[in-house]
């Protein structure tokens, strides 16, 4: 069986908690995709090209690394009839990620397993506690028709709406305009030239909403292309025998006057 999930960190942790038998579920072929849906058009989200801005928005070849996740994807598939889809009903990239899936394996003769581990992986233990107290397994449900049903038409509402930004927000993924975090973004950039680091450590953005970082990724550089924030300097740092190469983040950026 698969074990999919939509982010390497939670992956890594819940694998790290199984084989230390902290938690009484053992996970092994793992395998994760980066799609981001939070941000962006998904009317098909599992075509790169179609998603290729939102993907250089996070990073210079994310588009490719997305890429060569969905060919191992779907090559492993080939020998399996069974995955179990990981994600937390409290993360918008997990959530849509799920019902994305599910609409790609409608039709198919692929047995699917849903476990919601949110509780867990959305308060994190502490490494020195991790070992004092076992933790209940998240529960894997066999998606049932009814519940497929039901996710396919929340996905395809979504998909329609295809807005440029989607989070949960009490327990429902809502659809926002481009610029609903505008006003917290040229709050955190204030008069002067600052560094793009200073908009992911805006306290009242982050304390309000603290799992934004790639839409915000996203919404800088349509800012920029669109010349309401420029460029004063573009960032840089050094990465082993490659040299130089660009860091988005270490950029000095300002408010169009």
């Amino acid at each position: 069986m698969i074990n999919l999930f939509f982010s390497a960190p939670d992956a890594g942790y819940l694998r790290h908690l199984s084989r230390k038998k902290v938690m009484n579920t053992y996970i092994d072929n793992i395998v994760v995709l980066d799609l981001d849906l939070m941000v962006g058009n998904i009317r098909t989200p599992f075509s790169v090209k179609s998603r290729n801005y939102e993907y250089e928005s996070l990073y210079e070849e994310r588009n490719k690394h997305v890429s060569k996740q969905i060919m191992n994807f779907e090559k492993l598939l080939k020998d399996e009839t069974e995955i179990c889809v990981w994600y937390s009903s409290e993360d918008t990239n997990g959530y849509l990620g799920m019902l994305a899936v599910i609409e790609w394996f409608s039709g198919k003769n692929v047995t699917i397993q849903l476990c919601d581990y949110g509780e867990i992986c959305d308060s994190y233990i502490e490494d020195d506690e991790i070992f004092k107290t076992i933790i209940e397994s998240p529960a894997q449900k066999i998606l049932s028709e009814n519940e497929r049903s039901s996710l396919l038409e929340e996905w395809s509402k979504l998909k329609e709406e295809n807005a440029p930004l989607r989070m949960i927000e009490n327990g429902k993924v809502v659809s926002y305009p481009e610029d609903h975090f505008d006003r917290y973004i040229f709050e955190a950039i204030g008069t002067d030239a600052v560094r793009a680091t200073i908009v992911f450590t805006y306290e009242p953005l982050f304390k309000k909403y603290p799992r934004v970082y790639c839409f915000l990724m996203y919404r800088l550089h349509r800012l920029i292309d669109s010349g309401e924030i420029i460029v004063v300097e573009e960032g840089m740092m050094e990465y082993g025998s490659y040299g130089m190469i660009k860091d988005f983040l270490r950029s000095i950026i300002k408010k169009a006057e």
